[in-house]
């Protein structure tokens, strides 16, 4: 929720390319070859996925957790991507938007920006 439109445009819009990341719980292992092809691009129903950054931050078992870096915000997106890589996601957690770490919120509550969280928003889109 927010009071300005023009940055709510500007921080959802792909041509701004405002980094969102999230961490997936998916089976494991995952191979490099499937990171690449992540890198790459994927071809979904409704157009091609490019992921900006990818890693695999920890391996539990059978699961492994990869962090994930994109610039767009389609419904589902990373569920759909990592689907279609034969990974689907378990459990699927945004950690940052743009600059602002989102840290241990329960689902479904709110908090205020900090001046400098707000600062940083309007930076990374140029207003």
């Amino acid at each position: 929720m927010m009071n300005d439109g023009e940055l709510a445009h500007r921080l959802t819009h792909p041509s701004y390319e405002v980094e969102k990341t999230y961490m997936a719980e998916v089976p494991g292992p995952v191979k490099p070859a499937t990171l690449r092809r992540l890198m790459s691009g994927v071809e979904l129903e409704d157009g091609p996925v490019k992921v900006h950054k990818v890693r695999i931050t920890d391996t539990l078992g059978a699961r492994a957790v990869l962090e994930i870096v994109l610039h767009e915000g389609r419904k589902h997106v990373v569920r759909r991507l990592l689907e279609e890589v034969g990974h689907p996601v378990s459990r699927l957690v945004r950690t940052q938007y743009g600059a602002v770490r989102l840290g241990h919120q329960r689902p479904g509550t709110v908090r205020r920006l900090t001046s400098s969280e707000v600062a940083e928003l309007y930076k990374v889109v140029d207003l």
